[in-house]
């Protein structure tokens, strides 16, 4: 199904990539529009860009499940780390 190790986290940041220039484009293709960057129709662009910041953080729900815990080491296989009095990086305690 995945041809490496990292197969499905590449396809959610191509994903998470995907939204991010539609979120994007979104709003840069709305303030190419004449008149909303100033003028009476200039709230116009800000709630645009409040419904593309809305939009883009629904479309990051399927990282929801890399900040619950059983599930995060799990998926990433990645050990807790910290930082010693010196700067370092250790394991965390």
């Amino acid at each position: 199904w995945w041809p490496d190790a990292s197969g499905y986290l590449k396809w959610l940041m191509r994903f998470d990539l995907a939204c991010t220039a539609v979120a994007l484009g979104w709003v840069g293709v709305y303030a190419m529009r004449p008149g909303t960057l100033g003028g009476p129709h200039a709230w116009q662009l800000r709630a645009t860009a409040f419904w593309a910041k809305t939009l883009y953080g629904l479309l990051s729900l399927p990282f929801v499940v890399f900040v619950v815990p059983p599930f995060n080491s799990i998926l990433t296989h990645a050990v807790p780390t910290a930082y010693d009095e010196a700067g370092d990086t250790v394991r965390k305690l």
